[in-house]
């Protein structure tokens, strides 16, 4: 995976109490971790896989952003560039 893979976890429904449940896809920021759509930190990328490459990695990767593009136009727009 690579940071800003759009990922799903294969463990948890897409959908908890009739909505979109946050941690089904979520955004990889790197060191096994990711943010869901509400902005939380996940840490749910089992080491296991990190650790043996040659074990098939079981998130799938949906989509990609680029992270540090939407950081630095962000912090543009808040600093009036």
């Amino acid at each position: 995976m690579r940071v800003g893979d759009i990922i799903v976890n294969p463990w948890v429904a897409k959908e908890y109490d009739g909505r979109l449940n946050p941690n089904y896809a979520t955004i990889y920021i790197g060191d096994n971790e990711s943010i869901d759509y509400k902005g939380r930190k996940c840490r749910w990328a089992d080491k296991v896989y990190k650790d043996n490459p040659e074990k098939h990695c079981p998130w799938e990767v949906i989509g990609h952003i680029d992270i540090s593009g939407i950081i630095e136009n962000a912090i543009r727009e808040a600093v009036g560039e």
